[in-house]
């Protein structure tokens, strides 16, 4: 099963922080493991 994550928001705006930690931790978790490569669409 084939799975995409999305996720938006507007980088100048101030934003609550817990979505700025959230955020970041995606972030992280995507360099840690590499998982760009993975959904990648190229």
């Amino acid at each position: 099963m084939k799975r995409n994550i999305s996720i938006y928001y507007a980088e100048h705006k101030l934003l609550p922080g817990k979505t700025r930690a959230f955020v970041d931790f995606i972030i992280e978790q995507f360099a840690e493991q590499q998982l760009a490569q993975r959904f990648s669409a190229v």
